[in-house]
């Protein structure tokens, strides 16, 4: 019986995969908008965005400076438009649209790549073998689905479907996004951000006892306090609170500005003062969900942060290198430095948040080069 079963799943597969594969077709070039020596950005100029059908392939070139780099993070900005929505009677769409984005590998992959092999993030998807992001209907702007830690979370090949996750750093050739539902897809921004080279040391601000930030490229090793999946973040700073009660768990060399009325609450790290050391990155171990009650479901319970991430330098400017970036529910969140952009030493990082939900800091470490 199982056998049987199985063979079907297989058949089920391979036909969805061939009917896509059949369908597909190639649209132009989607060209880099902005690219620094962190992340490259492709970006339309209107919320109309690029449509892209059912079974279609929208092509986006990687500069040949970047396909050495390894990929850290990837931002999806993505929607279907309202009018496209069929409701099943259930509230379920019939003509859902699913986003697939794939990393072609570069011929200098590494361990079991190969140089032909396109790729998926290796975290939870839906749709068609699991693989991509659902396209939720949008009026205006898209949602962005975050494709993080890709050290830990890994990536798969899209021939394989649902199967073996590859922790192999991952360099691309190419990328694209594949429409792989039955409706429409639009298409707004993609946001690429490659692994910091070359990290000579690390810093660590411990909020939550029991958080271990691990390896500052593989993350072996990370260890979370409590249960963060289920809400419990420990003695975590709450990023929005307006009452300083909650965060008595702050080391003396950072300080904790509460949320007033109009202004984020903040947390200000003061950097590395040797001038031999630049700050390469800003690593934030947070979440945003709501105590989960014991039976209660987990999804529910998810909340909407947004995390900013901003630097003081010595000639008083700020610059933002997060921007309004979605939290998950647990993780760590990567704000990554361009420092061919900023002008003078680094003296402060001052990191924000914004949401109904608490948005709760476990630790934050500074990675220097």
């Amino acid at each position: 019986m199982f056998k049987v079963r199985k063979a079907r799943v297989l058949l089920i597969l391979s036909l969805v995969m061939g009917s896509l594969q059949s369908q597909a077709a190639t649209l132009r070039d989607w060209e880099p908008t902005y690219q620094d020596s962190t992340k490259i950005v492709y970006e339309t100029t209107s919320a109309d965005g690029i449509v892209v059908r059912p079974g279609e392939i929208l092509p986006m070139p990687v500069p040949l400076e970047y396909q050495k780099r390894i990929i850290d993070f990837v931002g999806l900005t993505h929607k279907q438009k309202p009018s496209d929505f069929v409701d099943d009677g259930a509230g379920r769409n019939l003509n859902a649209g699913y986003t697939s984005f794939e990393i072609l590998a570069s011929d200098n992959a590494a361990g079991d790549l190969k140089g032909d092999d396109w790729r998926v993030w290796g975290g939870r998807g839906s749709g068609p073998l699991g693989l991509s992001k659902y396209a939720e209907s949008r009026n205006h702007e898209g949602e962005t689905d975050n494709l993080y830690e890709w050290a830990i979370k890994g990536h798969r090949s899209i021939i394989n479907g649902p199967g073996k996750i590859s922790l192999s750093p991952l360099r691309p050739a190419a990328f694209r996004i594949r429409s792989v539902g039955t409706g429409n897809i639009i298409v707004t921004k993609v946001i690429v951000k490659f692994r910091p080279q070359k990290i000579t040391s690390t810093e660590d601000h411990i909020f939550s006892k029991g958080l271990v930030f691990g390896n500052s490229e593989t993350s072996r090793g990370r260890v979370y306090p409590n249960d963060p999946y289920n809400g419990d973040y420990g003695s975590a700073v709450i990023l929005n609170l307006t009452s300083r009660d909650a965060n008595k768990h702050i080391p003396p060399e950072v300080t904790w500005v509460p949320a007033q009325q109009g202004q984020r609450g903040q947390i200000i790290v003061n950097t590395d003062p040797d001038s031999n050391k630049h700050l390469a990155f800003v690593d934030v171990a947070c979440g945003d969900m709501n105590p989960v009650p014991q039976g209660a479901d987990p999804e529910k319970l998810r909340g909407d942060g947004k995390l900013f991430v901003s630097i003081e330098t010595e000639r008083g400017s700020y610059e933002d290198i997060m921007t309004n970036e979605n939290i998950g529910s647990n993780g760590v969140m990567r704000a990554l430095v361009p420092r061919e952009l900023i002008p003078g030493k680094i003296k402060r990082v001052i990191i924000s948040g914004k949401g109904k939900a608490p948005i709760s800091v476990m630790g934050v470490r500074l990675g220097y080069n």
